[in-house]
């Protein structure tokens, strides 16, 4: 990963929302399977987690990844963590290694320390969508993208953002097409885009303007 790159995806911490129970998106399960096991720090079925559980984070993270690009902190349950817990928390997500990337998933937003949330990407369950097929077009668009100037990609986003319904096709094909790159090659930059659509794909559902979130996703690639 350049810097550059770095730069634009610095929040390494992703926090899912979902509603019916505390979970990893299913669109992640391709970076969680294709990570080393040895590369993966999963919290245990403890009814609550501590400072010990930290402690293990810290050290977990202290080295770089034994195999890929990466490293896994996968807490599906993070309402587990004690407030305790949360505030020593705090210093993992304020600076995370450079081949961290840390899934928390709660039910609700309010079960977890607004310090905590502030420092994540904060991932809505109702984002994820169907997998369409990935066309040639959209892959080479988006394989181009990062080459484009700034002029060029709102340019780009506002010709594919003429409705909601087509912003949201464009959207739910990025999905896919970030899916298949995990799957083929996890890395920081892949995972942190996938975030970035989910959160464009939320907001079209929502009601977003296409052409302002189209524009954002664009400019932040």
């Amino acid at each position: 990963m350049t810097k550059a790159q770095h730069n634009r995806f610095s929040n390494q911490s992703l926090l899912t929302i979902s509603p019916s129970a505390a979970a990893i998106p299913e669109v992640y399960l391709n970076l969680v399977t294709a990570v080393s096991p040895l590369d993966q720090w999963l919290a245990g079925p403890e009814i609550s987690l501590g400072i010990d559980a930290v402690r293990s984070i810290q050290q977990f993270l202290k080295t770089p990844p034994f195999s890929g690009e990466l490293k896994l902190v996968l807490a599906p349950h993070a309402d587990r963590l004690t407030i305790p817990a949360q505030n020593a928390f705090l210093k993992i997500l304020e600076e995370p290694p450079h081949y961290a990337v840390i899934l928390l998933g709660v039910s609700h937003q309010d079960q977890l320390l607004e310090t905590i949330v502030s420092r994540c990407v904060v991932i809505h369950e109702t984002a994820v969508t169907a997998k369409p097929a990935v066309t040639p077009e959209m892959q080479s668009l988006f394989e181009s993208l990062p080459k484009l100037s700034l002029a060029d990609r709102v340019l780009s986003a506002n010709r594919l953002a003429g409705s909601r319904d087509q912003a949201l096709a464009v959207t739910t094909e990025v999905l896919a097409l970030l899916q298949l790159n995990l799957r083929r090659r996890p890395d920081l930059v892949t995972t942190q885009r996938l975030a970035a659509a989910l959160e464009a794909h939320y907001h079209l559902l929502h009601n977003a303007h296409p052409s302002l979130t189209m524009e954002h996703l664009f400019l932040i690639w």
